[in-house]
């Protein structure tokens, strides 16, 4: 288990085998029991969009996709292989079983409705963006992808609300060259 790390929360068993590579936890549901594999071997998450190194303008559009791990809304309830994507902005992913923050000031974005469209408005500059599965009790798989994003302002193509004026000469003038303004 990546930092030997072992958790126990209140109401909920899990169980880990500190010392290895996996990371396992038994839920407990209406009686029901689920055991989850936090460090499957196959199963993989990724950006469809944008490409590492990007520059892109505001918003910016991210595109995620899966292979060999079911993307559903967390209101489906745990399940082995299954989850929904976290966003996360400038943030180190988190180790298996770990819960991702719903925070978006500190750069964590939850889509628990089972999206794989996202937009977000950057600050300018270079950023180091995360892709990471969850389950739907948002404890982290260890299926995440990496992009570096540049992010550009949005232009606001809207008429200004300003004038511009001259002060002088007067309309209708005639001035000798050169003219000031």
């Amino acid at each position: 288990l990546r930092g030997n790390l072992l958790k126990l929360a209140a109401g909920v068993g899990t169980t880990a085998v500190v010392g290895s590579s996996s990371a396992t936890g038994s839920y407990h549901d209406n009686n029901d029991s689920v055991n989850v594999d936090y460090t499957p071997s196959t199963g993989s998450v990724s950006f469809a969009s944008p490409e590492d190194g990007a520059t892109k303008q505001n918003p910016v559009t991210f595109e995620m996709e899966a292979t060999d791990f079911t993307i559903e809304p967390a209101s489906s309830g745990v399940s082995d292989g299954a989850g929904h994507f976290h966003i996360l902005v400038d943030q180190d992913p988190l180790s298996p079983e770990e819960e991702i923050p719903n925070n978006e000031q500190n750069g964590y974005y939850h889509y628990g409705g089972g999206q794989t469209t996202a937009e977000l408005d950057l600050d300018p500059g270079e950023h180091t963006v995360r892709l990471q599965a969850g389950d739907a009790n948002h404890k982290a798989y260890d299926l995440t992808d990496t992009v570096s994003v540049t992010a550009e302002p949005s232009v606001n193509y809207a008429s200004p609300t300003g004038s511009v004026s001259f002060a002088s000469p007067e309309d209708g003038a005639t001035k000798q060259n050169p003219v000031t303004f």
